[in-house]
């Protein structure tokens, strides 16, 4: 079954559609980049998938939750098992970045030692370590952008949202991401990044790639077939990254498995 799965979905902001009749779906593990021009829908389209916004028409699942009629009871269920990457940050201002990535932890019940380690696992891949007692308000736009990052990829979440994740980032640092953000898609985590940057396209050519304009489906690029796995692009000329062993950083937490909290997905009676 699709872990992702919409049909003619639609949303309107008053009598503009920002989204009409959106259908796709994609299997567990699958990386797509959703491009198009600004006012396209991708921003809508992410919200209405981890449940921002509500679903006017159609029906969606998303992780086993139905999005048509989400109740609010639900939907913390839902955001436990999508991570999201906000255009905006969302970081807390006033908490530290250890603060900001470990609350979405803490809110899952996770033991403190655990908490501790994935934490400093990311933080360093994000080469935030050093700033992990800083404030927030005293980073930079794009070391907030790495801390949203951060908080969306240590609860090792079934989907992975993410809304223009490199558009305050550098170009090396925006690869350093993209490798960051394969890693996770490697083991399994289902990936939407939505970009309006080619570059970062063309360095995962396997991934699928769906292209929206004024709320509509006008492309769908269904991934390369007979394509190996293999790290972004940029990765394969950059020895310098490599030598770093930036993935060693981020290793899969099935281990952790037995001391989190059993995900709840819907059952036919709840919808």
């Amino acid at each position: 079954m699709p872990i992702v799965d919409l049909e003619h979905a639609s949303y309107s902001f008053g009598e503009y559609w920002a989204l009409k009749n959106v259908s796709f779906s994609l299997d567990a593990g699958e990386f797509m980049f959703l491009t198009g021009p600004s006012g396209a829908g991708k921003t809508t389209l992410l919200r209405v998938l981890y449940g921002g916004l509500p679903l006017e028409r159609g029906s969606g699942m998303v992780a086993g939750f139905s999005l048509k009629n989400l109740s609010p009871a639900k939907l913390p269920l839902l955001r436990r098992e999508v991570g999201v990457v906000f255009q905006d940050f969302r970081v807390l201002a006033s908490r530290t970045v250890f603060e900001n990535v470990a609350i979405a932890l803490e809110v899952r019940g996770m033991a403190g030692p655990l908490i501790e380690r994935r934490v400093r696992a990311v933080l360093r891949g994000l080469n935030l370590e050093t700033k992990s007692q800083a404030r927030c308000d005293a980073l930079s736009g794009g070391e907030q952008q790495r801390v949203a990052i951060a908080r969306a990829i240590v609860v090792n979440p079934k989907v992975l949202l993410a809304d223009e994740p490199t558009g305050n980032l550098d170009p090396r640092l925006s690869f350093r991401i993209m490798e960051l953000f394969y890693h996770f898609n490697q083991h399994g985590t289902t990936v939407i990044l939505a970009t309006h940057n080619p570059e970062l396209i063309a360095c995962l050519p396997h991934a699928r790639v769906l292209a929206l304009e004024h709320g509509q489906i006008v492309e769908d690029e269904q991934a390369a077939e007979n394509q190996d796995d293999r790290a972004p692009a940029p990765y394969e000329q950059d020895a310098s990254l490599q030598e770093e062993g930036f993935s060693e950083h981020f290793p899969h937490y099935a281990d952790d498995a037995d001391q989190d909290s059993a995900p709840e997905t819907e059952t036919e009676q709840d919808r």
